[in-house]
């Protein structure tokens, strides 16, 4: 399927699991829930598509342009992002643990809810501190210098920390609890 064009398609749960993409055309194809993981989505246009919903765990999309796309709840963890078009994307509430956004154009991007953990975007261009504070991210996110450095975003990251002890905290059974033992 390389160099297809697809723009306008319906692929609403389509199933294009490892499928070889490079080059194709999704300009604003709709592919709700679809389910992409390992695909490969090298220098593929994917402008206005919608992808939410969508899995593309282990995804290739360098150099892709996914101008404002939306990604909104897609599951995108371990997804390569290296040197991609994201301006004016929306990934708000989509799941990016351990994506590549290096060397990703990310003006004007939408992270309201995103998981960035362990996330490398360090090199990536356009992030911007108010957008980047409504992500969860912690310690383990790569980021820019400026960035790292932003008091919002320590704030960000510290509350970030502290709430995930909680929970944590919470899933520690009780030392004096014993099965069958009743408290009175």
């Amino acid at each position: 399927m390389r160099s297809t064009s697809l723009e306008r398609a319906a692929l609403t749960s389509s199933d294009l699991v490892g499928a070889d993409l490079t080059d194709a055309r999704f300009d604003r194809a709709v592919m709700l829930n679809a389910i992409m993981n390992k695909a490969i989505l090298t220098g593929a246009t994917l402008a206005h598509a919608d992808l939410s919903g969508a899995t593309l765990n282990e995804a290739q999309f360098e150099r892709a342009n996914l101008t404002r796309v939306r990604l909104v709840g897609a599951r995108l963890a371990d997804t390569n992002f290296h040197g991609a078009n994201l301006t004016h994307a929306d990934l708000s509430h989509a799941g990016l643990r351990r994506a590549i956004l290096d060397g990703a154009r990310l003006h004007y991007k939408d992270f309201d809810g995103a998981d960035l953990r362990e996330t490398k975007l360090d090199k990536a261009t356009g992030l911007e501190a108010g957008k980047l504070i409504k992500a969860r991210i912690d310690h383990t996110t790569s980021l820019p210098s400026h960035l790292s450095e932003d008091p919002a975003v320590q704030v960000c990251i510290a509350d970030w920390e502290a709430a995930a002890d909680e929970e944590a905290e919470a899933r520690v059974p009780d030392v004096d609890w014993e099965p069958g033992r009743q408290e009175m």
